[in-house]
């Protein structure tokens, strides 16, 4: 049995907290993961169609960047399960799309100011 790959997807711009990297990593022990700061352009892609399902960081309101929505999208549209790991708690539970309130790109670019 080969092993899953988890993408980490947090909000542009800043940087994913190691304790919450901790956290997945307990909550998911037997895969490897791939962070999307780490992943740009044509390599995005590849990743994308490697990995079996995604983990989420939203903003501290519970919202979410414009690009983890497009992301997001991509992966349910595979048939992929996607989570959200609470930017507080570290709590990790599934995400549904229709859920996921979530910021416009002008929204976005104006938090990362």
């Amino acid at each position: 049995m080969t092993r899953q790959t988890v993408y980490i997807s947090h909000p542009v711009g800043s940087p994913m907290d190691e304790r919450f990297i901790k956290k997945i990593k307990e909550a998911f022990p037997l895969c490897d993961f791939k962070i999307a700061e780490k992943e740009r352009g044509e390599n995005l892609l590849k990743t994308f169609k490697k990995c079996q399902t995604a983990i989420f960081l939203p903003f501290g309101d519970g919202r979410f960047c414009a690009t983890e929505r497009a992301e997001a999208i991509c992966f349910v549209k595979e048939g992929r399960t996607i989570w959200q790991i609470n930017p507080y708690s570290g709590r990790i539970c599934q995400l549904k799309l229709k859920e996921m309130k979530t910021l416009s790109v002008k929204e976005t670019l104006k938090r990362l100011q």
